[in-house]
């Protein structure tokens, strides 16, 4: 399978575009969150930025800041609500389709709150107060297993996936960050299970710092079970995000990164 590759920017860091497209990279994937604190002049200059060198926007990851909690005493609908639909009518014109709902401070659940209470806020928040917006906009919001250190609930695509049934609508999915699933243990042949349900893949070596893949990783076989498996298993977006560290120089990881990457396809 041949994938799409892009690479997680700041959505003020147009310097690295014309580089991401010189190399190969078809998109670039900003901060949804951070379009909120963004001027209308900013999310312009990213759109035509991407557009003068034939890139698109394909997914923004960071859904959710952490000031506006998804479950626990302090979580309000109204200001959840009022926070979607000025930032999805801000920030849609750049044509995205797929957002990453990691969001790990959003969603922390607060010490001594009840478990299950939690899971109810966040089944409330995803299918009562998103899906009703992003289906103005035909946007799929996939939900992101995070590690353990990042937040304690939603750790494995597992547990995303008790939500992504529940709700049972075609705008939520499974964002799969391969990160985070090796850091949690999780066996990737496990990932066979989620056919037809991932929206968006990101990649990162759980061995190397979470540097961009590179063959010099001790990876190299994970990330071609990877491969295989999202083969099989139809990814249709074929979209795949470098997210994590680019080292000491951007421009020299990305260079290698997608050389490698591309060397693994099938």
């Amino acid at each position: 399978m041949k994938f799409n590759y892009g690479v997680c920017i700041g959505i003020d860091q147009l310097d690295r575009i014309e580089k991401m497209a010189e190399l190969g990279y078809n998109f670039a994937e900003t901060g949804f969150a951070a379009m909120a604190e963004a001027s209308e002049a900013q999310i312009d200059a990213f759109g035509k930025a991407l557009r003068a060198n034939g890139m698109t926007c394909a997914s923004c990851n960071g859904f959710m800041p952490g000031s506006i909690k998804t479950c626990g005493p302090d979580m309000d609908d109204a200001k959840i609500k009022d926070y979607l639909e000025r930032n999805f009518e801000r920030s849609a014109k750049l044509g995205f389709k797929s957002v990453i709902f990691g969001s790990g401070g959003s969603r922390q659940v607060p010490e001594g709150y009840d478990r299950e209470r939690a899971k109810a806020d966040i089944m409330h928040f995803l299918g009562d107060l998103v899906v009703p917006v992003v289906k103005q906009y035909d946007i799929t919001i996939g939900i992101e297993e995070l590690r353990a250190e990042e937040t304690n609930i939603i750790n494995t695509c597992a547990e995303a996936w008790e939500y992504i049934t529940a709700i049972n609508d075609p705008h939520i999915k499974l964002l799969v960050d391969l990160y985070h699933v090796a850091v949690m243990g999780t066996p990737v042949e496990e990932l066979r299970r989620y056919k037809g349900y991932v929206s968006h893949v990101h990649i990162a070596s759980p061995s190397n710092g979470r540097i961009y893949p590179l063959p010099t990783d001790g990876d190299d076989a994970l990330y071609r079970q990877f491969y295989d498996i999202l083969e099989e298993i139809g990814y249709e977006a074929k979209n795949v995000s470098l997210e994590g560290s680019c080292g000491d120089d951007f421009n020299d990881t990305i260079t290698k990164s997608i050389a490698y990457l591309k060397s693994i396809e099938k």
